[in-house]
């Protein structure tokens, strides 16, 4: 949880072909009018298919402004001959240190020690020093699917926050696809300077469409 006065770094990330920025507006007439505005984008039609996913938008922004979360990208495609489905967060965290090699080499010793965390390590993305590490969250309830998280942590410089970055999918005959998708995206990272608390967090993150599309091959749009 952010304290109301945290400042916060800017984020901007590129979105890999066939990932869509979740509308997470705080005002539901802006945020239904968003929500119509990608499905436009998607070409959907009025029907049952544009209004199951017209629900699965606002369920999952709801969700998700619940958890703190500040910007989500959302996939829906064909990878073969089975559906599969990734959403993509952006969150920020306050830590105890501005110290960025200190608060990555704790974190990265508390996920080992705390053993639930799975293939922890220290890398680099866009020039941000990293921890990385995967979380399978089992299903809560029978009417909930299990997941899998690959989940990335950047300190940002100056201030004691840091970005956290996750893709979670149930699809995980397609784990290999979405760890190197999520591996594109955080090297596109760019973080700027912490901003005035007042700016808010939903401000400081910008997901960015990629200029080329790079589809894996197999993979098509869901229908």
């Amino acid at each position: 949880m952010l304290h109301a006065t945290a400042r916060l770094p800017g984020v901007s990330l590129t979105l890999p072909a066939d990932f869509h920025p979740v509308p997470l507006e705080a005002d539901l007439a802006a945020r239904v009018a968003a929500q119509t505005e990608l499905l436009d984008a998607l070409s959907m039609a009025a029907g049952d298919r544009r209004e199951m996913v017209a629900l699965y938008l606002e369920g999952l922004a709801t969700r998700l402004r619940a958890a703190d979360i500040a910007a989500a990208a959302f996939c829906a495609v064909r990878v073969d001959d089975h559906a599969s489905t990734a959403t993509l967060t952006v969150g920020f965290h306050e830590t105890a240190t501005t110290d960025r090699t200190l608060a990555l080499l704790g974190t990265a010793a508390g996920l080992r020690q705390g053993g639930a965390a799975a293939d922890v390590e220290t890398t680099s993305f866009g020039r941000q020093p990293a921890v990385v590490w995967t979380v399978d969250v089992p299903a809560e309830n029978p009417d909930s699917v299990a997941m899998r998280e690959m989940q990335v942590l950047v300190q940002a410089p100056d201030v004691p926050v840091a970005v956290l970055i996750t893709l979670a999918t149930p699809t995980l005959q397609d784990w290999r696809l979405y760890q190197r998708l999520m591996r594109e995206v955080c090297e596109t990272l760019r973080l700027t300077p912490a901003a005035a608390p007042e700016q808010g967090a939903e401000a400081q993150v910008l997901l960015l469409s990629a200029p080329q599309p790079d589809v894996e091959a197999g993979a098509s749009p869901a229908s």
